[in-house]
């Protein structure tokens, strides 16, 4: 998230680059972005977006990261209520960090990306492809509530997660009062919903969608199916190099001292889907 001097920052470094800015020049850089290989992710966090990488990253050719600067949640909790954040941040941070790069296959599998970016790179004219990384919903809410990461409520879930205040999928009335776990619960299932939305749709855009699971990572088939289907010809899936990093377990944390919370998880999760309701979110892509 910005404070507020740094907002200031942006919105005039903005402003001012989009005042000098021209459609051929935006045409020219998206069009040298798609003469490669480029991969998102669509996912919550906390579902081996960290392993992905690992994956990606033993592979030549591939420039792969995790959550690299310039950073998506920067901006992305501004972009919630003003989607022109996102257009800009993409337009004049993260399109040039992606040039900067000369690897035939770029892949970033940060989960942020979900969150208010996918809309304005595909109207820019970038063509990706994507990664939609399950998890267990209840797993993923649990990992979060662990480490503190609170949808709406703490700094970590209002800078990294979607709130039930933002544009979503899934609205849930006074949701100030739903308890930490129901929150988290309550994210993980949005993210869900997400996620079936965009893989009916992408198809429709030809645009690849490769869908995966976290337990999945542990199988090299798998896993090698996705980089054969994602990278074709241009990335040889070396299963020598892949087994070195399939099955290992990569940014597991837990909290401080942090134990499996109490919880009557049934009941909880039971009381927060009697209170959803689907919200009409149109997406233009």
């Amino acid at each position: 998230m910005m404070n507020k001097r740094r907002r200031y920052f942006y919105h005039l470094k903005f402003n001012t680059l989009n005042f000098f800015d021209s459609d051929e020049k935006l045409e020219k850089e998206v069009s040298k972005l798609n003469d490669r290989i480029n991969i998102f992710c669509i996912t919550s966090g906390r579902s081996g977006s960290g392993t992905m990488y690992r994956i990606w990253d033993s592979l030549q050719g591939v420039d792969a990261s995790h959550e690299p600067k310039p950073n998506f949640h920067k901006v992305m909790r501004s972009a919630q209520k003003n989607p022109k954040w996102a257009r800009d941040f993409l337009r004049w941070e993260k399109f040039p960090a992606m040039l900067r790069s000369h690897a035939k296959a770029y892949v970033e599998t940060s989960h942020l990306f979900c969150k208010a970016f996918i809309e304005p790179a595909l109207e820019f004219g970038l063509r990706p492809s994507f990664i939609t990384l399950r998890r267990d919903p209840r797993a993923i809410a649990i990992s979060h509530l662990m480490l503190r990461t609170i949808p709406g409520r703490t700094w970590g879930g209002q800078a990294f997660c979607l709130s039930p205040q933002d544009s979503v999928f899934l609205s849930v009335e006074d949701w100030e009062g739903l308890t930490d776990y129901q929150l988290c619960y309550w994210y993980a299932l949005e993210i869900q919903k997400r996620q079936a939305v965009y893989e009916k749709i992408l198809p429709q855009k030809g645009l690849q969608n490769f869908s995966i699971t976290t337990r999945e990572l542990n199988d090299i088939d798998r896993v090698t199916e996705m980089v054969e289907t994602l990278a074709g010809d241009a990335i040889t899936p070396d299963t020598k190099r892949l087994s070195t990093v399939v099955g290992q377990l990569y940014n597991h944390r837990r909290g401080s001292g942090a134990r499996t919370p109490d919880i009557d998880f049934d009941r909880e999760e039971s009381e927060l889907e009697r209170r959803l309701a689907a919200t009409e979110k149109t997406l233009v892509l």
